[in-house]
């Protein structure tokens, strides 16, 4: 396409760890702010995260 450039793609390189701490710090805000029944993760790129979470809360997730 004429003129068009490309939006830069900026990503964080996350250890599994550090993938997990995040969760579990999401897990207790979401769990201290709200009492959801459910966590409901989109598939693009909510699955794992949205799973992970559902998980530590002990609720279901769809």
């Amino acid at each position: 396409m004429p003129g068009y450039e490309p939006t830069p793609t900026y990503y964080l390189d996350l250890s599994w760890e550090m993938f997990g701490e995040l969760a579990r710090a999401l897990a207790l805000k979401v769990a201290r702010d709200y009492d959801p029944d459910v966590v409901i993760g989109i598939a693009r790129s909510g699955a794992l995260p949205g799973a992970v979470v559902a998980t530590i809360m002990d609720v279901d997730f769809y």
